[in-house]
């Protein structure tokens, strides 16, 4: 029965889904096992017999040592559980529930711009292994800094849209970021390239030039909308195309 669950469930995708958790799930799954384990070990047998030295009170009732405690239509304590401890476990399974919950949500659903330089930023500490970095919000930017550099990230992107048949969908962001180094006070400029539908960090190419409207130029820029012909239409397309050259003759 062991290996029949271990061959249902490839060691690859536990990897994959426990990639997918952040910190804060992690920590609160680990919080919640320990939790149990603490109940576990908090919830002991009730002894029926006084056996300490001293007369215990019980609903006002005096019980020498060595004495039954409890009748047999006695109401007799369930566990060293405490309401309190009983609260405190259903909050933590509600703060786990709403974090994966959130999560979900943000599934099968395109990505705003903020959620992108959020991913960027997060990922590109990480890529980076910056350390002692503070990130921050401006007007124009989202500021990620440390002792020895500024990496901005601005709010001056553009949108890239593939079209195929009907369906119109965006593919990429094209965001403007700035590397300025505080040692020599001299800033470069990349472009932070980023997936919203699928949230994924694309790429981060230096370049020369700001974002403009020409980029978007499908002849002359680089970050132009793409539209696929397909099936029907590429049809369509050379028979006119055929036409107009039979007309020429």
């Amino acid at each position: 029965m062991a290996e029949e669950f271990n061959q249902s469930i490839p060691k690859e995708k536990i990897k994959r889904v426990w990639k997918e958790l952040s910190y804060f799930e992690i920590a609160m799954i680990i919080i919640l096992i320990g939790y149990f384990i603490y109940l576990n070990n908090s919830t002991v047998l009730i002894l029926n017999t006084n056996n300490g030295n001293d007369t215990r009170v019980i609903n006002g009732v005096s019980y020498p040592p060595n004495t039954v405690l409890y009748a047999t239509n006695d109401y007799v304590p369930k566990s060293n559980v405490s309401n309190t401890q009983m609260v405190f476990g259903i909050l933590l399974v509600i703060l786990l529930v709403l974090a994966l919950l959130a999560k979900k949500s943000t599934l099968g659903r395109r990505a705003t711009i903020i959620e992108a330089l959020e991913d960027i930023s997060t990922q590109l500490i990480a890529a980076r292994k910056i350390k002692n970095v503070k990130v921050s919000y401006t007007k124009e930017a989202l500021e990620i800094e440390t002792d020895t550099e500024k990496i901005i990230l601005t709010y001056n992107f553009l949108t890239r849209y593939k079209t195929m048949k009907d369906t119109v969908e965006a593919f990429r962001y094209v965001i403007k970021a700035e590397i300025f180094d505080k040692g020599d006070e001299s800033s470069e400029y990349y472009k932070a390239y980023y997936n919203p539908s699928t949230r994924y960090w694309d790429g981060f190419i230096k370049t020369t030039k700001s974002l403009s409207e020409s980029d978007q130029c499908p002849d002359c820029g680089k970050e132009y909308s793409e539209k696929y012909i397909m099936g029907e239409d590429l049809a369509k397309f050379r028979s006119a195309k055929s036409f107009v050259e039979g007309g020429r003759q």
